[in-house]
């Protein structure tokens, strides 16, 4: 079982890895098809770790060094925050959420979220009990 050491392990290499970049998404089983479609092409904004929850925030625009939950409740512009969208998952008894260099393996029959960016060498296989989307 996953526990929330590992999570926020995992969550501080992502942010290495994955934040400020903007990723292809699918999803190879079609469980998670509408969410990859409405992430396809967006940035990763900022990721967040509660519990044994994952949180990533994705938005249409580069937020660069500060992170967009940083930006909430600047007036002088609408916050990204306001259009982000969120991705949440939570691992359950055996999921993971790994990251390989482009091309990875073929996804797994578990495997909900497929996150890639060629430029950068970087691909990212989701499999989750949960994985949902919203604002």
């Amino acid at each position: 079982m996953v526990e929330g050491p590992l999570l926020h392990r995992l969550a501080f290499a992502h942010r290495k890895l994955l934040f400020g970049q903007k990723f292809t998404a699918t999803s190879p089983t079609g469980h998670f098809a509408d969410g990859a479609a409405v992430i396809d092409g967006l940035f990763v904004s900022h990721i967040e770790v509660y519990g044994k929850n994952f949180f990533y925030f994705f938005t249409r625009e580069r937020v660069g060094e500060i992170s967009v939950l940083e930006k909430v409740g600047d007036s002088a512009s609408s916050s990204p925050l306001e259009e982000a969208v969120v991705v949440h998952m939570h691992l359950g008894m055996s999921g993971s959420f790994r990251t390989y260099k482009c091309p990875g393996p073929v996804p797994r029959e578990a495997t909900r979220l497929r996150m890639y960016n060629e430029e950068l060498g970087v691909e990212a296989h989701l499999s989750a009990m949960v994985c949902d989307y919203g604002t």
